[in-house]
């Protein structure tokens, strides 16, 4: 949603004024331009890691924040390397990738509370922190900030500290900023709680989704068949003419870990199947969207993909990431696939690969599968317990009537997870033009009444 929508919705100020900052525009008559070091004090109160030794302390770092929102409480053995000291009340703007990152006020905790080097840290001084914080989290600033980011990698972008603590910016009195503060945190509340019941109905989707594959393609479509016991514990009843064989008895040319390669050698070549491009929600990979490396005619022939294919990531940080599946279906030009990830090849006269990759994907083969693995630093899956798995049989006929019947239900859950998904945008659109039109004076919220429940 545009400002210029949310304008109608609330009124402007009586009067504005030029800022004489190109980059803020016009502002209410009786804000003032100034510098935010004025406000808002620049604070870097460093401790060793060996100060607080075997200590607990409340972290705030960049990957705890993109996990959690939040800090975590960690030893500084854990941290090892030297913090911000925090009293809690600070406000935390990070110098990475300003575009995406958080900004938050630190709490105060019961133990010592740290920031990473990363965060530029201001405390308050003659300005409202709410006021403070969502000005740095405005569009506006935002675009500002990323305009002069100083690195060139994508993904890590750093702002210089000076530019974040010595930011012109437009105050209003004291009691406004914290009546645009207040406005903010009820409409903030009340469009996140709309976000939350659409991300909980999309997970009831995906759960739907996922009862309807492992119902067909472990008990089939027919409800009225005779069943058996299959012999196999986690998989309990299937029906009376299925049959039980492991995976290694059903691909062709065993199981193969892929290609590795050297990150100079990305960017131009042959299209690659990498590890991320295993996570798809259809459980088909994108083949457009690929990645290219350069590699030999010997490792093309090697390791290429054929369609039909279907690939499994061999190590995950996350227990749950391990042995996901995808296949790869419409090949028509050369593709390899890294070392990362295993490659099994349906023999498409016992298995069909789309009906083997929606069993591989149901909830209790992925169990299966997880169980199957270890676990050190990361949870790994080897090739010998990978093609011990167990896996269902029907007739050829079957298998194609659970695959067409899964394509027709499945389309109609990705639809409705997409129409969710695209109300949840506008949501968030609408979010973040609200924060940028209140903080800049486009929006009087002085006088918007507060909802009562």
């Amino acid at each position: 949603m545009s400002t210029t929508q949310i304008d109608n919705r609330f009124r402007p100020y009586p009067t504005y004024k030029p800022s004489g900052i190109e980059w803020l525009g016009d502002i209410p008559g009786h804000w003032q331009v100034k510098r935010t070091d004025a406000v808002l004090h620049a604070k870097r109160e460093n401790v060793s890691s060996n100060a607080l030794a075997d200590v607990a302390v409340f972290h705030y770092s960049i990957p705890s924040l993109e996990e959690t929102g939040d800090g975590i409480v960690q030893t500084m053995a854990e941290i090892e390397s030297n913090k911000i000291l925090l009293a809690g009340g600070e406000l935390l703007v990070s110098r990475l990738n300003p575009r995406k990152s958080r900004i938050l006020i630190a709490e105060k905790h019961d133990m010592p509370t740290l920031c990473s080097g990363e965060f530029v840290v201001m405390e308050p001084a003659g300005c409202d922190a709410s006021y403070a914080l969502y000005s740095y989290s405005s569009e506006t600033v935002r675009q500002h900030l990323s305009a002069n980011v100083q690195s060139a990698t994508r993904s890590h972008q750093r702002v210089k500290p000076d530019f974040i603590s010595k930011l012109w910016w437009a105050f209003p009195p004291p009691t406004e900023q914290r009546a645009i503060a207040s406005f903010l945190d009820r409409e903030t509340a009340r469009i996140d709680g709309l976000i939350a019941k659409k991300e909980r109905l999309i997970e009831l989707l995906h759960e739907k989704r996922t009862a309807l594959i492992s119902q067909a393609v472990i008990k089939g479509l027919d409800p009225t068949v005779p069943m058996k016991d299959s012999g196999v514990e986690w998989l309990g009843e299937i029906p009376q003419h299925w049959e039980v064989r492991r995976l290694k008895y059903v691909v062709r040319d065993g199981l193969v870990n892929g290609v590795f390669k050297k990150q100079d050698q990305f960017g131009s070549g042959v299209r690659l199947i990498n590890v991320f491009d295993i996570y798809r929600d259809d459980f088909f990979i994108d083949l457009d969207s690929l990645e290219r490396v350069e590699v030999e005619q010997e490792e093309i022939q090697r390791y290429k993909v054929e369609d039909g294919d279907i690939f499994f990531v061999r190590s995950s940080l996350k227990l749950e990431g391990v042995a996901t599946s995808a296949c790869a279906i419409g090949v028509t030009e050369p593709i390899v696939f890294e070392c990362h990830i295993i490659r099994a090849r349906p023999d498409v006269a016992k298995a069909i690969p789309k009906f083997l990759i929606s069993f591989l994907n149901s909830k209790l083969a992925r169990q299966r599968l997880i169980a199957l693995s270890e676990t050190v630093t990361m949870t790994t899956i080897d090739q010998n317990n990978l093609q011990s798995i167990e896996v269902l049989v029907p007739s050829p006929d079957e298998q194609s009537a659970i695959v067409g019947f899964l394509a027709r239900e499945t389309s109609r859950i990705q639809r409705l997870i997409g129409k969710v998904r695209e109300g949840i945008e506008r949501l968030k659109e609408h979010r973040t033009a609200l924060i940028s039109a209140a903080v800049t004076g486009k929006i009087d919220v002085r006088e918007t009444p507060m909802k009562t429940a």
